[in-house]
Parts: structure tokens; C-alpha cells; sequence
């Protein structure tokens, strides 16, 4: 269980949000993320979609308190595009949606990653919503190719989204929403009272520096060339 990831995937989109009720995780929730998002006490619902149910059979049987059993998770064995697809037509609105899913490295998984996704997440969000992601990175360089795959993912979701912002590290987290965000997430955490090992004030002084968070923003919207991410291109 990688409690750094689990904490950076949830906490970083959640705490944006003033009282999250429902919410959205596509992929990974067994491994403590789901734990991580019943911390919040405002959420009502958690639809956690994963494709695979073994993994699903896997959390039940060897995974002790992954949170799967929680009455306000419902868990739903399908594709995360299809799923969303269906949510549109409704009137049901999600406050988050985090995707907890591996780089855009094949057609498959380059999927969620792109205009038409986002346009589509964008159909589910309510007012104030915020959809939470991320690609890998290095703590302090971006080399060529992972400066274009981040400009590309950055460029695409500021395309669907107000504001877009950019947290560094090991993965680059990319929170956007039309709604306000922020970096101040170690007082969030604090003034919510939501225990965390890593995710807080100690850990994020040293991460969110303001020569870090400038040195990834420039150095991803300095490519020029770059082109949006799309289904088919």
C-alpha cells in the first residue's frame, strides 16, 4: 500500500472542494484510496468503477478495512468511459471524479486522457466540481518527451476547464475545475481535520515551492507545438 500516492491522488483534488458529497473514483480504490476518501465526512457516495471484478474479489478476500465494505461505496464492474457516458443522460452530478489510472502509453488507456473525455467528465461535474488526475514525472526535471506529455494533458484539459492547476512531484497531479483552486492544501487539510501521514504542511512546504510550481508550469506551457489530445489523434 502506497500511502503517499493514495494520500496525493485523493487529498489533493478533494480538499478544493468545500463539502464533496458525491463522488467518483475510476480504477485503484482497493489499495487505500478508498479509505482516504471516507475521511471526508460530507461524502454521501463514493461510485468507485472498476473494469476488472477480480480485483474487486481480491479486495474483498485479502485486503483487511480497504473500505470497499463501506455502505457509501458502490462499486460497479464496467468500463470508466461507458459509465460516464451513461451518468450524462442523468441528473445525478458528482462533486469530484479522480482518476486513479496508469500513463496514456496505449489507445486503450489514452482514452481518459482526452478532449472528448474531459468534455464528458465536464457533463457529470456539478457547479463547483473538480476532476483530479495525473501523469509520472521526476521531482525536479522534466525531460523532452515528459514535457510534451504534460503540456499536452495540461493544454487539453485548460481547452474543457477554467482553471487548471499543476501540483510537481514524483507524478505531476493536474486538478482543474471552472471553480477557484489552490495550492494553500496543508490549511485545508488542518482546518478539516483530516488525518494524514504525508499530505500536510511539513511534507508540502518542502513539494510546493514556488520555484517548483513555476519551474513545471513554464516549462509545460513553453511548448508551443503542441497539439490537443483527442480519441483519434
Amino acid at each position: 500500500e502506497n500511502t503517499i500516492q493514495n494520500e496525493e491522488t485523493v487529498h489533493y483534488g478533494m480538499i478544493q472542494h468545500d463539502s464533496p458529497r458525491r463522488v467518483l473514483l475510476i480504477s485503484g480504490g482497493i489499495s487505500g484510496i478508498l479509505n482516504e476518501i471516507l475521511k471526508y465526512k460530507t461524502v454521501e457516495r463514493i461510485d468507485y468503477v472498476e473494469l476488472d471484478p477480480l480485483v474487486i474479489d481480491v479486495g474483498h478476500r485479502y485486503i483487511n478495512n480497504s473500505g470497499i465494505d463501506s455502505p457509501r461505496v458502490k462499486v460497479a464492474n464496467v468500463d470508466g468511459r461507458l459509465f460516464i457516458k451513461e451518468k450524462a443522460s442523468g441528473r445525478e452530478k458528482y462533486d469530484i471524479v479522480l482518476l486513479n489510472l496508469p500513463d496514456p502509453s496505449t489507445v486503450q488507456i489514452n482514452r481518459f486522457y482526452t478532449l472528448e473525455f474531459f468534455e464528458e467528465i465536464k457533463d457529470i461535474l456539478s457547479e463547483k466540481g473538480v476532476v483530479s488526475l495525473s501523469i509520472s514525472s521526476s521531482e525536479n526535471y522534466l525531460n523532452p518527451e515528459a514535457k510534451k506529455l504534460n503540456s499536452c494533458i495540461y493544454q487539453t484539459l485548460s481547452h474543457v476547464f477554467r482553471n487548471v492547476i499543476v501540483i510537481p512531484g514524483n507524478k505531476n497531479y493536474f486538478i482543474a475545475s471552472d471553480s477557484n483552486l489552490g495550492y494553500d492544501i496543508a490549511n485545508k487539510i488542518k482546518e478539516k481535520n483530516i488525518e494524514t501521514f504525508y499530505v500536510n504542511k511539513y511534507y508540502l512546504s518542502g513539494k510546493l515551492t514556488d520555484e517548483r510550481i513555476d519551474y513545471v508550469l513554464n516549462s509545460i506551457k513553453g511548448e508551443s507545438s503542441i497539439v490537443l489530445n483527442t480519441d483519434f489523434k
